[in-house]
């Protein structure tokens, strides 16, 4: 085998390793590489990161512009901690709140409620749909999470808590990052979430049987947000 094509072939392998690497993490921050490193910017950008408590994997992209990129995610703890202070409001698990509302609870003085289906108002089953806001003080059981899971911190969940925790504010009230004057300003070329490639396979399923099943709302909101899957919903 020629050089040439032993380069192509590490340069494949390099690429897909990347991908498959990359699908760890929730965000990318794409930043200019400013004589062979980190302009002064960039590097308040990283020690803000790491201040956040981001985990971090940087390597030099294949843009002609010169382009370090940055790969974030959030440990779960840190997570947990952040939904918790901002009062983050996630879907109930309907069957635990049924079997607790049903138990009661006799140390704390609260009788057994038990609320029946009337399907003659609604279809919606009466612990369907309940949201709260997270908390640390109770069993993480409560809280709604797909079929396999061990935690409620689903992809779309982690997304929008990483989105808000970027541009949250400092102790002294200054905001960690503005994305878009940054932006905007030339000191970072974008940041963006990363797609799921198992989620994206799993849409694309689900959409081409859409005229036999209806719209996949459900992957539609999971991949999207719930702002573009009530925008389908009412088309």
């Amino acid at each position: 085998m020629s050089e040439k094509a032993d380069i192509d072939k590490m340069a494949k392998f390099e690429s897909s390793w990347i991908k498959d690497f990359a699908s760890e993490y929730d965000f990318c921050m794409i930043l200019p590489e400013h004589d062979g490193g980190f302009s002064e910017k960039g590097q308040a950008f990283i020690e803000s990161l790491r201040k956040l408590d981001f985990e971090l994997f940087a390597y030099r992209g294949s843009r002609k512009d010169k382009a370090i990129v940055i790969l974030i995610r959030a440990p779960l703890a840190k997570l947990r901690a952040f939904a918790d202070q901002i009062d983050f409001t996630m879907k109930l698990d309907g069957a635990v709140i049924k079997k607790l509302l049903e138990h009661g609870n006799s140390e704390a003085n609260i009788a057994p409620v038990s609320i029946p289906h009337r399907p003659d108002i609604t279809n919606m089953q009466p612990y369907e749909h309940i949201f709260a806001k997270y908390s640390r003080n109770v069993t993480e059981s409560i809280y709604w999470k797909e079929p396999g899971a061990v935690h409620p911190f689903r992809e779309i969940v982690r997304l929008k808590l990483c989105a808000m925790l970027l541009e949250s504010r400092a102790p002294d009230g200054t905001l960690h990052f503005n994305l878009k004057k940054s932006i905007d300003e030339g000191d970072m070329i974008g940041c963006f979430p990363l797609h799921d490639i198992a989620r994206t396979q799993a849409l694309d399923i689900e959409w081409k049987v859409f005229p036999r099943r209806g719209l996949p709302l459900y992957y539609i909101k999971e991949y999207f947000g719930e702002k573009i899957a009530v925008y389908f919903a009412f088309m």
